[in-house]
């Protein structure tokens, strides 16, 4: 977590291109469309060995964790009848089978979600297709909660690592934090670990060199 270009999504990747050296399968949750071939390699990532995920919409990046969690679909035969010149012929059908979009293996991921902040309803263009734009009224927090738990139980349950980039934002009361993380309050319990980043600046003979 921190404030804009704060290095955020480049340690992310940095941690990313490590776990890839570990055998981990690395998955990127890009909401902000900020990650390229370029800036993985510039940090020493494999951007042909990563399944890349562009999407700010919660309900598509739920769907690829649940797939995560429950693991391939098996294909079931089933048995249908149908009509050939007035008789009737049994034939075995396969269903379709819904896409994959992980690895089908048992093996560790290493999953990036970058960002939080960049997160959304896909309701938010129904309503606008349907001409009928509402405010939100804290209905994205209450749909990134349980995004939340899900990356939690791939971590615990498949033996594997998701780090996710936040943004903090002023706190106007006058008390708690003068921080809060955006993205509501499971955001900060659901971590084992929280990376609070700070932004200065770099000078050199009175210059500013960098940050």
């Amino acid at each position: 977590v921190g404030p804009e270009h704060s290095f955020k999504s480049s340690n992310a990747c940095i941690l990313l291109a490590q776990a890839q050296k570990e055998g981990y399968i690395p998955i990127v949750f890009d909401t902000e469309g900020a990650w390229s071939e370029d800036f993985i390699k510039r940090w020493g990532g494999d951007p042909d060995n990563i399944l890349y995920v562009y999407s700010p919409w919660v309900d598509k990046i739920k769907i690829v964790l649940g797939n995560i969690i429950e693991g391939p679909k098996k294909k079931e035969k089933k048995v249908k009848e149908k009509k050939v010149k007035g008789k009737k012929i049994k034939e075995e059908v396969l269903e379709e089978e819904q896409e994959q979009e992980v690895p089908t293996t048992n093996e560790k991921y290493f999953i990036v979600l970058d960002s939080i902040g960049g997160l959304d309803k896909y309701k938010i263009v129904e309503d606008a297709n349907a001409g009928d734009p509402k405010a939100d009224q804290g209905g994205l927090q209450k749909e990134i909660k349980p995004l939340m738990k899900m990356l939690l139980n791939v971590a615990k349950e498949k033996n594997s690592i998701a780090v996710c980039t936040a943004h903090y934002y002023g706190s106007p009361g006058q008390y708690g934090n003068a921080e809060e993380i955006g993205g509501g309050k499971f955001v900060r319990l659901a971590p084992d670990i929280i990376v609070s980043f700070k932004k200065s600046k770099r000078f050199l003979n009175d210059q500013v060199v960098g940050s």
